[in-house]
C-alpha cells in the first residue's frame, strides 16, 4: 500500500478499460491531492505504446531524459493524460521509488488543464 504520497511520484495500480473490464496492471503517476476530507489522489496512466502519443496533452518520458533514471521506468514511456483515476490508499497499490521532475510534472499539470479546457 502507498503511504507517503506526493504529486510526481510513481505508482504500479490496477486500471481496467473505459467498459469497466480489467486491463491490467500499470504503472501511473500521482498527479496531486484532490481537495476534500477524503485521501483522493489523482493520477494518470503511464504506457509503453508510443503510437498512443497524443501530441496535444500526452508527454513522453525518453529513455535519455534527465528524470528518466529517477522515474524507475523500464523503457521510454507515454504519461496518458485521457486515462486519469481517482485513487485511495489501498494493498493493490504499489509504490515503485519513482519520481518525475518537477519541470515535466508542472508541464503534465498544464496539459491536464488544456485538455478540460477542451471538454
Amino acid at each position: 500500500m502507498v503511504n507517503n504520497k506526493k504529486s510526481g511520484q510513481i505508482v504500479i495500480i490496477p486500471f481496467f478499460k473505459t467498459n469497466c473490464k480489467f486491463d491490467k496492471i500499470r504503472p501511473a503517476l500521482i498527479l496531486g491531492r484532490i481537495p476534500g476530507k477524503h485521501d483522493n489522489w489523482l493520477s494518470c496512466m503511464i504506457t509503453s505504446q508510443l503510437n498512443q502519443y497524443n501530441p496535444n496533452f500526452d508527454n513522453i518520458i525518453h529513455s535519455s531524459d534527465s528524470d528518466f533514471f529517477d522515474s524507475k521506468l523500464k523503457t521510454t514511456s507515454l504519461i496518458k493524460m485521457n486515462r486519469i483515476l481517482v485513487i485511495q490508499p489501498n494493498p493493490s497499490i504499489k509504490k515503485t521509488g519513482g519520481c518525475i521532475s518537477q519541470q515535466r510534472l508542472n508541464i503534465v499539470k498544464k496539459n491536464l488543464i488544456s485538455m478540460f479546457k477542451q471538454i
